[in-house]
């Protein structure tokens, strides 16, 4: 990570300024904040993988110890589950909310990550955008009509959905399109 502060030290040094926080120096005082701010965002989403880490351990070790233990392995999912809720909603407002697009590149590799961690348990995410709706995986939730994608195609996810060793744990819930022709008819 940059350390915004050393960097405008070293900046402000060649200018022939003593100080990097004097009242000339604005953009080193909201470099400074944004640097504060990133690194308290880093070390949350750090504190969450190292939980979520934790989870996953104990659901393979669960999964390990077979059927007996089966209801701690219920409760384990569905803690997953309400984890990769929290964070999907936090991808969702990242990725509508243009003001933080700094920051949606490191959300996403976040969240594709958990995917990959929850992949290797078993807990699989269902409910891309632009693939036809399944009503095996699918609940339509609302309709709109979007001429650039075909007829029964996902436009939008709502809530992802999840299987779990093979099984629908959750379907996802999602926007379904429906061209203007198939409406008035």
């Amino acid at each position: 990570m940059v350390n915004f502060k050393e960097e405008l030290e070293t900046l402000v040094m060649r200018s022939g300024s003593s100080s990097v926080t004097e009242p000339q120096s604005e953009i080193a005082i909201a470099c400074e904040t944004f640097n504060a701010t990133i690194q308290k965002f880093l070390k949350r989403q750090g504190s969450f993988n190292f939980q979520l880490e934790e989870m996953i351990a104990l659901l393979e070790e669960m999964q390990a110890q077979g059927n007996s233990n089966q209801d701690g392995a219920q409760k384990m999912v569905a803690a997953l589950v309400a984890s990769a809720d929290l964070i999907e909603n936090l991808y969702l407002f990242y990725e509508e909310n243009s003001q933080y697009e700094s920051l949606f590149p490191q959300v996403r590799l976040m969240w594709k990550n958990i995917q990959k961690q929850l992949d290797v348990v078993g807990l699989t995410r269902i409910g891309d955008e632009q693939t036809p709706v399944q009503a095996e995986f699918n609940t339509v939730a609302g309709i709109e009509s979007n001429p650039d994608f075909p007829h029964g195609y996902i436009l939008k996810v709502l809530k992802s959905g999840y299987v779990y060793n093979g099984r629908i744990y959750r379907k996802s819930s999602v926007i379904a399109n429906k061209l203007e022709v198939m409406l008035n008819e």
